[in-house]
């Protein structure tokens, strides 16, 4: 029987701005333009560097984070981006089947997806313009550790549920045989009191 594929939402996102040891340079600012190299003539401009990331994560990404886990990526899209230090924020849509390990394996998953998605942008970047940027991936959505954290929260407090049955059911088997006990005894004492006194 095959089993139903199950589609998980991942958002990230990737700040891009130049690296501590730019000096020279101001911080990346919308309409400003950069000469990358003192001594180029060539001027970069912040729409260029914003576009080329944009164009990395919307094209090239998926297949990139393909190369490395066995979960499906069914898409990877931008969804936004603010001005600034240029700061991108993007989906990656993982297929996850069903027998798949569960939250640990999902967890290693978009673990090794920020920090693939990280170092690709980065790279694609400094072929193009050069090691002047540094490049900061977050997962912002889902906190699998916070989920993880309730999974064991909820898996403790049916350990303890379970106790506390067992316990309940002990008590109860103690205290019937006690009565019982009490019962036949009384028979007992019922039947000789009878037999030889009666």
């Amino acid at each position: 029987m095959k089993k139903k594929s199950k589609q998980y939402k991942v958002v990230l996102t990737t700040r891009i701005d130049f690296n501590h040891d730019e000096l020279h340079q101001s911080p990346l600012r919308p309409g400003r333009s950069y000469y990358l190299d003192k001594h180029s003539e060539k001027e970069v401009f912040y729409n260029d560097i914003a576009n080329e990331a944009v164009c990395i994560i919307n094209t090239e990404l998926k297949s990139e984070l393909q190369k490395y886990t066995d979960i499906p990526v069914e898409e990877v899209q931008v969804q936004a981006v603010y001005e600034g230090s240029i700061e991108i924020i993007y989906s990656v849509v993982l297929g996850f089947l069903d027998l798949v390990g569960g939250l640990k394996d999902l967890y290693d998953a978009v673990r090794l997806i920020r920090e693939i998605s990280e170092r690709h942008i980065n790279k694609k970047l400094s072929d193009r313009f050069g090691r002047h940027f540094k490049v900061d991936t977050y997962v912002i959505v889902p906190d699998y550790k916070e989920h993880w954290r309730v999974e064991e929260n909820v898996m403790a407090a049916r350990r303890n549920s379970n106790v506390e049955k067992r316990d309940a059911f002990f008590y109860y088997l103690l205290v019937a045989n006690i009565v019982l006990l009490i019962i036949v005894g009384m028979l007992v004492f019922g039947a000789v009191k009878t037999v030889y006194f009666g």
